[in-house]
């Protein structure tokens, strides 16, 4: 029986930190807002869980002491610790897939881009001048938290964007592409960090 409830909440463990992190996954678009709802929420208890876990802890102690029911102190202080771990360290490796993922999804788009230039000598002034004859349809990024990609011409350059959440709806990381790698930050947290796609950087806005 011990063995079974481990199980269980293992099991919940993984559900709750997969749904918590669905934002980060291939998904529809109408889960886009309750996705974002729900990671929000949960970024909010996991910061309220530094100050349970100990309780939990507390009182795993003095119902062992007292030789009562361990079982609501054992599922608090698990699903604190699953919680607290996801929250620091999870997240991230979500976060990682769904940009590489998105960045991977563009790639039919930034061919179609090249092309353009290839036969016009110029990029193109938006996404729609591709349609029909370079690409069929602009695509849509397939993770759940990431809208669309966004063009701006620069000039005889040009950049493709996307976004996605970071914490709860405070902040969020705005991925970018430049055949040139010229991308510039902005905000208070201005830093750029490279991606593992060449000409491919993000940063934090604030």
């Amino acid at each position: 029986m011990k063995f079974i409830k481990v199980i269980f909440i293992l099991l919940a463990a993984i559900i709750i930190i997969g749904l918590i992190n669905l934002l980060y996954l291939p998904g529809p678009d109408y889960l886009h807002f309750s996705s974002i709802i729900i990671y929000s929420i949960m970024q909010l208890v996991t910061g309220f869980l530094i100050f349970v876990l100990p309780a939990g802890i507390i009182w795993f102690l003095i119902n062992k002491e007292k030789k009562k029911n361990l079982r609501y102190p054992i599922i608090l202080i698990s699903f604190s610790i699953f919680l607290l771990i996801n929250g620091f360290f999870l997240t991230k490796y979500f976060r990682d897939f769904s940009r590489e993922y998105t960045i991977d999804e563009s790639r039919d788009l930034i061919s179609a881009i090249e092309l353009y230039k290839l036969k016009n000598l110029e990029y193109p002034e938006n996404l729609s001048d591709l349609t029909p004859i370079f690409i069929d349809s602009i695509p849509n990024p397939k993770i759940i938290c990431v809208e669309e990609f966004t063009y701006s011409k620069k000039d005889s350059i040009y950049e493709l964007v996307f976004t996605q959440h970071v914490v709860m709806i405070l902040n969020f990381e705005v991925v970018i592409y430049n055949p040139m790698g010229t991308q510039e930050g902005y905000g208070e947290l201005p830093t750029l960090y490279e991606t593992s796609v060449e000409n491919w950087k993000y940063f934090i806005f604030d």
